[in-house]
């Protein structure tokens, strides 16, 4: 073991040894200048070499965990466990839907290509779904592939234009055994809400949805077009603001099709039953089921899987308590319209949304069975 004295230790010492010199013989002085100089030599070089931060130092330092995943291997037993339930519900799903009059119709493999990232360097790809922790990955993807220059700006989402593949590329990694494909689901309900809250009714990042879409919807529900000054502040964020009832009404009554990509329907943005998908992300697992990914894609060598929770979007309060106080405001026949629309997105994912309603209407089964009834 090495021990190293501290800057002010080094100094007290020199002070003391000097002071002691100053007492002795003169007889000796010419030898104690000698000493003297070697000594002050030796205090330059002790100054200006700084302190080591770990200042005992192990022979051999304690071998670090390959993972920085945090799985443990029981967490990691329990992912594929819920993965494989997961992607054998998606295949009973698509099997259904490929058997029904029309089949799958939309969207197509070029659709799905607008909406998709591929990193060839770790065999990944994922369906970019706003409102489902993109905003996390992409900021995960932009650390481990070096654009410091989207970082620094804070336009990490800007990593899904440049990961976009081609139609042919896509194809060509769709059938591939090599690549890892996943897609993220989040509960619809609470998705619609989040983008609501995030995209319209947050004033303090002015977003292009709300300064596009808030005149829609205002339109649609009151019947009023209102002025520039009547809708914005000077910094564009809205000024009169739609309620969740207003665009609940207008995402229910608006073709599916031409929804904004924040809250359209999974099932119409990812090709659930064109692109064979590897993993299921669910967003209420989200960290264990992405950390899984790194896992085996080899991702985790490169990058620190904590940068997920730095990346996220943090969400403003609890999310039971608010989906039954903003769903409550809704007619049933606008829920009902809602519901309809979500309706793969619930079938392919496995989500329920029975014991949320049964909250917003306490007490009346025969509601809550027709709600239910169109999923």
């Amino acid at each position: 073991m090495r021990v190293f004295l501290g800057q002010s230790e080094v100094d007290n010492w020199g002070i003391y040894f000097v002071s002691m010199i100053s007492e002795m013989m003169p007889i000796k002085k010419v030898l104690m200048t000698i000493v003297i100089s070697g000594f002050a030599a030796a205090l330059l070089v002790l100054q200006s070499t700084p302190p080591p931060v770990t200042y005992l130092v192990p022979e051999e330092s304690p071998p670090q965990p390959l993972l920085r995943t945090g799985l443990s291997p029981d967490e990691l037993s329990q992912v594929k466990e819920a993965q494989a339930k997961r992607l054998a519900l998606l295949e009973r799903e698509c099997s259904r839907e490929k058997g029904r009059r029309f089949g799958i119709r939309y969207p197509t493999l070029e659709q799905v290509a607008k909406r998709s990232s591929v990193v060839e360097k770790y065999h990944v790809s994922n369906c970019v779904v706003y409102k489902a922790g993109s905003s996390a990955w992409n900021g995960l993807l932009a650390h481990v592939l070096g654009r410091n220059d989207l970082i620094r700006t804070g336009e990490v989402y800007k990593m899904a234009d440049v990961l976009r593949p081609s139609k042919s590329s896509l194809a060509e990694m769709a059938a591939s055994p090599d690549y890892i494909r996943f897609v993220v689901a989040r509960e619809p309900l609470s998705r619609l809400l989040s983008a609501y809250r995030d995209r319209i009714l947050d004033i303090s990042h002015p977003s292009w949805q709300a300064h596009h879409y808030a005149p829609l919807i205002l339109q649609h529900a009151r019947g009023i077009e209102y002025s520039n000054a009547d809708l914005f502040y000077p910094n564009g964020s809205v000024r009169t603001m739609p309620t969740f009832l207003e665009f609940a009404r207008y995402v229910a009554d608006s073709p599916s099709l031409s929804l904004d990509p924040h809250w359209k329907p999974v099932s119409l943005q990812c090709g659930l039953c064109l692109v064979n998908y590897t993993v299921v992300v669910h967003m209420e697992s989200f960290l264990p089921d992405i950390r899984y990914i790194l896992r085996e894609s080899g991702m985790e060598r490169d990058v620190d899987a904590s940068l997920l929770v730095v990346n996220a979007h943090k969400g403003k309060g609890k999310t039971e308590d608010l989906l039954i106080s903003n769903y409550a405001t809704l007619p049933p026949e606008v829920l009902k319209k809602l519901l309809r629309l979500y309706s793969k997105d619930f079938r392919f994912f496995g989500y329920d949304p029975r014991h949320i309603l049964e909250k917003i209407y306490p007490g009346r089964k025969n509601v809550v069975d027709s709600l239910m009834s169109v999923i």
